[in-house]
C-alpha cells in the first residue's frame, strides 16, 4: 500500500509526531506506524475481529497464521519472535558482534491483534520500537503472548551509521520503560509505569545507556585485528558513535523523554476517541476512499487445492 508523502490519517495529528521528537530520532522518516494505525482503523471500520501485521521481509506459513489466529481467541495481542536473523536494534546487534549475551523479544514483525469493537485498542507512535509501545499495556499486565518464531531475511544492521542514530531515542525509551516494568513487578499498568518514569529516572538511565555505548565501542576494538571481521567491526563502531551523538540538548535528554511520554498519554486518548468513532461494518472500497491511501489492493491467502 502506498500512502504518499502528504498522507495523514483521518484524525487529529498525534502529539508524538511533533518536530522536537523527530529531531530526537535523527529526523526519522518512516510510514510504518502510520500504515499500522491505518490498518487498525480499517479493521474497526470493517468490523474485522482479527488482523495480522507482517513485515515484508518475514517468511510465514499458513500454520503460523493459524497459530496466531488461535491465540487471538484468548489474547488481544499475539506476536512472534525472530531468531533466525534476530529482529534487534543496531545496538543489540553490536552487542552480539562483541560476543555479549543478547536475547530477542517478540516484535511487530509478525503481530496479531484482536480488534473487537468495545475493546480499547492501543496505537503505534511514530518512533522506533513503536511495537513495544503498542503492546506495552499487554506486557505490563502479562497478557502478551508469544505465538512462535518467524524467519526474517538477513540485512546489514551496520550498513549505514544513520540507522543507529534513528533508532536510539526509541530504543532508549523502550528499554527504559520495560526495565521499569520488570522492576515494578506485576500489578501496575503501562500507563502507571510511564508516570513513574520521572526526569530523574531518565537521567540515570541515560547515564547508564551512554556508558554502555562507550564500553561497547571500547570492547569492539579488541576484535579489529581478527580475521575477516575488521570492516564489520569498524562499521559497528561508527554506528555506535552515531547513536552517542544523539545525546545533545536539542535531541535526546531526560526532559525530552518525559515530554514524549506525556505526549504519548495525550495521543492514547485521541486514538481511543478515534477508534470509538470508527466502529461498524463497511465496504472496503468505501472505507479506503475515506482513509485516502494513494494505492491499495485486496489480497487473499493462497489456498491449496
Amino acid at each position: 500500500m502506498d500512502l504518499g508523502d502528504d498522507f495523514t490519517l483521518p484524525m487529529p495529528v498525534l502529539a508524538t509526531s511533533a518536530a522536537r521528537f523527530a529531531r530526537a530520532s535523527a529526523h526519522r522518516r518512516s510510514d510504518l506506524s502510520c500504515k499500522r494505525n491505518l490498518g487498525l482503523l480499517l479493521a474497526r471500520a470493517m468490523g474485522w475481529r482479527k488482523v495480522v501485521f507482517v513485515d515484508d521481509d518475514i517468511m510465514l506459513t499458513q500454520t503460523d497464521v493459524a497459530r496466531i489466529a488461535h491465540q487471538l481467541d484468548n489474547y488481544q495481542i499475539a506476536a512472534m519472535a525472530c531468531r533466525e536473523f534476530p529482529d534487534n536494534s543496531v545496538y543489540c546487534h553490536a552487542r552480539r558482534l562483541a560476543q555479549l549475551p543478547q536475547d530477542v523479544f517478540v516484535s511487530g514483525a509478525v503481530l496479531g491483534v484482536n480488534c473487537r469493537n468495545g475493546h480499547s485498542l492501543p496505537f503505534f507512535p511514530d518512533i522506533y520500537n513503536e511495537d513495544w509501545f503498542f503492546f506495552g499495556e499487554a506486557a505490563a499486565g502479562h497478557r502478551l503472548t508469544k505465538a512462535g518464531e518467524a524467519f526474517q531475511e538477513e540485512y546489514d544492521p551496520f550498513g549505514h551509521p544513520d540507522r543507529a542514530a534513528v533508532e536510539e531515542f526509541g530504543d532508549l525509551l523502550a528499554e527504559g520503560l520495560y526495565a521499569l516494568i520488570q522492576a515494578e513487578g506485576s500489578g501496575h499498568t503501562f500507563r502507571q509505569v510511564t508516570h513513574r518514569a520521572s526526569e530523574a529516572y531518565w537521567k540515570r538511565f541515560i547515564e547508564a545507556r551512554t556508558g554502555d555505548l562507550t564500553d561497547l565501542t571500547d570492547r569492539l576494538t579488541w576484535f579489529l585485528d581478527r580475521e575477516n571481521c575488521g570492516d564489520r567491526v569498524k562499521a559497528a563502531m561508527h554506528s555506535l558513535l552515531a547513536a552517542q551523538d544523539q545525546y545533545r540538548p536539542d535531541r535526546i535528554t531526560a526532559e525530552r523523554c518525559v515530554d514524549f511520554l506525556e505526549a504519548w498519554q495525550q495521543d492514547a486518548e485521541t486514538w481511543r476517541r478515534t477508534c470509538l468513532a470508527g466502529g461498524g461494518r463497511g465496504i472496503a472500497r468505501d472505507v479506503m476512499d475515506v482513509l485516502r491511501p494513494t494505492r491499495w489492493q485486496t489480497v487473499r491467502w493462497p489456498q491449496n487445492r
